[in-house]
């Protein structure tokens, strides 16, 4: 429970800052304009956070975030991390002695000695007075960017809204950060020209906010050893892990994690899953960088799993949202204390779409999407002249040869139906490039079907024939069953209706019936296949199709579209 309360502000402790550079950075840019609209509008866009009860909130989240990020480093094992995150992680630590004595001189003057702050007093402290801090506040702008927009995406990619507008992100922090540049940079370059031009701008300037020589020594005393005391911290916390490894190293019989019946690492003693596998150089899929927010770690547990501790409320509750058993743990939160067998999920180069489609998949969607349904014809007649292995046999490579055919054009399958095959396309959202995909997938499960026949050409004595309808629209896709049987498929008229069309080409004694819907959809050059008003039982108005005599008539189609992908 003290992890989920410790993510959780550190969090919205960090988007609450995140919000904060926003506005100071705003305030920045607009130095371009001049430096007294900079002065103006800091009293609504910075000075605003110094107002109960902002002030408090602003003051909790700046004490609370590096805090707690500087208590999570000490507490690792190592630094072995993605790359997003050990950025992260370094910019952190180099922006605290940066930040320091800027933040404690505007504390000191503003609040202990009441000295009215403002834009000029600050850009000719850091840009003439001392002049190498214009440079280091320049620096430290970019970090603080670099940052806060990692520390963003890292939290914002794990949400389906971020899909929509994930192209916004990069303009949008690009033209943040360089305008917030720009003002500062112009704004400095102002005060230096006034302070070459009238050598009186200090002690007006002075006047104009309170500000006597006598309370500079101390301010800037109290800044050094502030800014010297979280050095200290900052390697405190980086010597932690070192220490930890070192310590961990000495102790002997330590259990072992056997992860993917290939590797065998042993545990280091309070150490996660994930932070063993990090240590040991192996690549496990974690997209929140082990903070529990994602599922991406989650892996399957074996023996030794009636040895862990029960989910945290933080790892219970990212597991309810994927429906996950009892034998499914997540890495990046489960400590072993002994022996455990242990099965990644996931691929390692996991993006953050699957996260969002298993939660997607858990509750359920209304979703345009192309489905395919295929079914073999004669087979039964086959089946009841060959012994139960033999039909087997034949039917797993028939199955084979149709799955790699759908799943090598984007396709999902979905289901095996006695000798009948399902699949989705245009699972991804674009439901143009599902229409395509489908049609060439046709095409290449008559194609496989003749490579088939051929293979059991002693063993057939007629070749095993296809029928194969196509049909696009609405359906509800989500996770459905129960247990151990629970998966992802479709419902509704659309998969009826692609059933009703894969069955009607016995009718026409066709091979493949795709409606018309699918073409149009497609977008392709002109087809001449056969139209039909096809009656299709459930539905009022005859539904425009083509019917194809041949899959092989699609192969040429097929080239076409794959040259479009």
């Amino acid at each position: 429970r003290g992890e989920f309360v410790q993510d959780r502000l550190r969090l919205i402790s960090g988007l609450l800052l995140a919000l904060f550079v926003v506005s100071h950075f705003t305030n920045h840019a607009l130095g371009i304009i001049s430096i007294e609209v900079q002065d103006w509008a800091a009293v609504w866009l910075t000075e605003i956070w110094n107002h109960p009860p902002l002030m408090f909130v602003f003051y909790t989240a700046l004490l609370l975030h590096p805090a707690l990020g500087l208590w999570t480093l000490q507490r690792r094992r190592h630094l072995l991390l993605p790359t997003w995150q050990r950025a992260q992680i370094w910019l952190g630590l180099l922006i605290l002695p940066l930040l320091a004595p800027h933040l404690v001189k505007a504390l000191m003057l503003d609040d202990y000695y009441h000295v009215d702050v403002n834009y000029p007093l600050v850009q000719f402290s850091l840009w003439v007075a001392y002049g190498s801090d214009g440079v280091v506040q320049g620096v430290l702008l970019l970090l603080v960017w670099a940052h806060a927009s990692i520390g963003v995406w890292s939290w914002a990619r794990l949400h389906p809204w971020y899909k929509r507008w994930h192209w916004l992100w990069p303009p949008l922090m690009w033209v943040l950060v360089t305008l917030a540049l720009a003002g500062y940079i112009a704004s400095g370059l102002h005060i230096r020209r006034l302070a070459d031009a009238d050598p009186e701008l200090f002690s007006r300037l002075a006047q104009q906010t309170r500000l006597a020589l006598e309370m500079l020594p101390p301010t800037l005393n109290m800044a050094n050893w502030f800014q010297a005391g979280l050095l200290a911290l900052v390697s405190a916390a980086l010597m932690s892990p070192v220490l930890r490894r070192y310590l961990s190293s000495r102790v002997g019989n330590r259990p072992l994690l056997r992860y993917a019946d290939r590797h065998r690492v042993p545990i280091t003693p309070g150490a996660t899953l994930l932070e063993t596998l990090q240590q040991a150089r192996i690549n496990h899929p974690s997209l929140c960088g082990g903070r529990g927010r994602c599922s991406t770690c989650r892996v399957r547990v074996g023996s030794g799993s009636e040895s862990l501790l029960p989910p945290s409320p933080l790892e219970r509750q990212v597991l309810n949202q994927i429906g996950a058993p009892s034998s499914i743990r997540l890495a990046c939160q489960t400590r072993a204390q002994q022996d455990l067998s242990a099965w990644p999920l996931l691929k390692a180069n996991v993006g953050a779409s699957d996260v969002l489609a298993a939660v997607e998949q858990r509750h359920g969607r209304e979703m345009d999407v192309v489905v395919l349904f295929a079914d073999l014809r004669g087979f039964t007649s086959f089946s009841e002249r060959r012994l139960p292995f033999d039909v087997l046999f034949v039917l797993n490579r028939y199955f084979l040869f149709m799955g790699e055919a759908v799943e090598s054009c984007g396709g999902k399958l979905d289901k095996f139906i006695g000798d009948g095959v399902m699949a989705l396309f245009g699972l991804n959202g674009d439901v143009g490039q599902g229409c395509r995909d489908a049609i060439r997938a046709a095409g290449s499960m008559g194609h496989s079907l003749d490579q088939f026949n051929a293979s059991l050409a002693e063993e057939l004595s007629e070749p095993l024939r296809i029928g194969i309808g196509i049909h696009v629209g609405t359906a509800i896709v989500g996770e459905m069953g129960y247990g151990s049987a629970r998966q992802t498929t479709a419902i509704g008229d659309t998969v009826n209706t692609a059933s009703r069309l894969e069955s009607l080409t016995k009718a026409y004694d066709a091979q493949v019936i795709i409606s018309e819907a699918v073409f149009e959809l497609a977008n392709l050059p002109q087809v001449d296949y056969p139209l039909h008003q096809l009656e299709i039982r459930g539905r009022v108005e005859p539904m425009p199709a083509r019917v194809l005599s041949s899959a092989r008539e699609l192969l040429e189609l097929s080239s076409v579209l794959w040259n479009q992908k």
